[in-house]
């Protein structure tokens, strides 16, 4: 690969609590995949962890532009790929929030001053305030790499998976008490390098089928609405699928949905057989085994896509 590897700096001064939520998510879960070949790496791998979060929270901040991710995620909209470009110094976002109409959700002024207002229905003026923002990295990765959802739920993300690693309640707390503060709870049906909650709902959910805490219950119902969703057969809203049968969302990358969904329900379905569980969609009752069927169906036109454009990638 041919392209710079440029190094940034990720300080108190320049904060990046996404990159550094992801991070503590990633040496969690490595803390737990070495824990019986190499003990004494994996407890170094969680203790960098365990800073890793405590700088990510302790230095709240996202590395692109902070107008965008003032507010709460749920509050603040997604940003430019509406617009398919990037306004330096003025945002206004719409969304489709009925399907009847459009409505006007998140206006940004960004002229001489750091301190921007959000909008939430029912239209209230909701909060303001200025997260910084990370420069350095910001104008070199954007419009490519922009955070378009914020860093919270790459928080929860990493206290999710240091739950996991360490059993520490606090990290329960840590999820329970944000999961409205931060905006997991809307409903989300995705999953990738931008957006976490899909995966996060799944990953709490296990701590609700396999270990009873059912203060956490509203993440296992997110991800069981997520995962009906994903079953055509079930009733209310369903993500699309191409006439091929690949999963569809609006947008680029296609096959990132596709592969990364598709994962999901490979690891809820295990979390259902493990307990003896089914998936309840309404009136349906759908096996663990139907979850992963439609996770195999993905494979196929994954790999011819790949076939024949040559330049499929996972990373």
């Amino acid at each position: 690969m041919d392209t710079p590897r440029t190094a940034y700096v990720v300080n108190a001064p320049n904060p990046a609590s996404e990159v550094a939520g992801e991070t503590t998510a990633a040496l969690s879960a490595a803390s737990i995949a070495f824990r019986s070949s190499d003990p004494g790496y994996s407890q170094t791998l969680l203790q960098n962890a365990v800073k890793t979060f405590q700088f990510a929270d302790m230095y709240r901040g996202a590395y692109t532009v902070p107008c965008l991710w003032c507010c709460q995620k749920g509050i603040c909209l997604k940003p430019p790929k509406y617009f398919g470009i990037f306004r330096p110094h003025f945002y206004l976002f719409i969304e489709i929030i009925r399907p009847q109409y459009f409505v006007l959700r998140f206006f940004c002024l960004k002229i001489f001053f750091y301190t921007y207002f959000c909008l939430k229905p029912p239209y209230t003026l909701a909060r303001h305030c200025a997260y910084s923002s990370n420069d350095d990295i910001k104008n070199d990765v954007c419009p490519f790499y922009c955070d378009f959802n914020g860093f919270q739920d790459e928080l929860l993300w990493g206290a999710a998976w240091l739950r996991k690693a360490t059993g520490d309640e606090r990290y329960l707390n840590y999820i329970e008490s944000n999961r409205e503060p931060f905006g997991a709870s809307d409903n989300v049906d995705e999953f990738g390098w931008d957006n976490k909650v899909g995966g996060l709902n799944v990953l709490v959910s296990k701590e609700v089928i396999q270990g009873n805490m059912y203060n956490l219950e509203a993440y296992k119902a997110s991800a069981e609405s997520f995962m009906c969703s994903l079953v055509p057969e079930s009733s209310g809203p369903h993500v699309e699928y191409t006439p091929a049968g690949l999963l569809y969302k609006p947008g680029g990358s296609q096959l990132q949905h596709a592969t990364t969904i598709s994962f999901l329900l490979l690891v809820y379905a295990q979390y259902l057989s493990r307990s003896s569980l089914s998936l309840n969609c309404g009136t349906l009752t759908i096996p663990p085994d139907h979850l992963r069927r439609l996770a195999k169906k993905q494979v196929r036109p994954v790999v011819c896509v790949g076939l024949i454009l040559s330049f499929l990638m996972i990373g």
